[in-house]
């Protein structure tokens, strides 16, 4: 592991010029199904969100199998200017993505009513900061105010009035199959 670090170093030396926010450490949770027993990577629907709750009871996150390999290294900013490195995928194609499903812009959020944020597998019209209206699918879209993020990337702002991406959950894969969700960055 060191040796692997020690390379991506000396092949991208501008790594360590790059402040990023550290991720916000929280006690492992592993990430359950509906009856508790451990969550099964092979087992989610490509392109289908799963909402889980962490770091707290009170905050929904997303889960996503994109279907394939997500690379990370996407540089990111937060609303106040702190640069941050988003990891990429996880899991055993490295497909799989989390996000809090709190919408950086008005917090909308998924409740059991209702939910206008989501993940759409299908193309979404948005407008983007030159004001040029493009389709896109799979992303995450706000509906309360067209807020559009793109999960391959880190959740980041592709068009709307959200000033940062939505925040990204860690996680860590683990041999034995178990998924865990281990801390906050962004």
């Amino acid at each position: 592991m060191c040796s692997s670090v020690l390379t991506a170093l000396s092949v991208s030396p501008e790594l360590l010029a790059v402040p990023k926010r550290p991720i916000k450490r929280f006690q492992p949770v592993l990430l359950t199904d509906p009856y508790s027993k451990h969550l099964r990577c092979d087992e989610l629907e490509i392109e289908t969100e799963y909402i889980f709750h962490y770091p707290y009871k009170s905050t929904p996150c997303f889960l996503i199998d994109l279907g394939k390999r997500i690379e990370g290294g996407n540089d990111l900013y937060t609303q106040e200017g702190e640069r941050y490195i988003w990891k990429g995928g996880t899991g055993p194609k490295q497909s799989i993505v989390a996000f809090s499903a709190i919408c950086a812009h008005r917090m909308t959020h998924p409740s059991p009513a209702v939910s206008f944020i989501g993940y759409r597998k299908h193309a979404v019209g948005y407008l983007t900061e030159k004001l040029k209206v493009e389709q896109r699918a799979s992303v995450i879209q706000c509906c309360s105010e067209q807020s559009v993020y793109d999960p391959s990337k880190g959740a980041k702002v592709l068009g709307g009035p959200a000033p940062q991406p939505l925040a990204a959950i860690e996680l860590e894969y683990q041999e034995n199959g178990k998924l865990y969700a281990t801390g906050v960055y962004g």
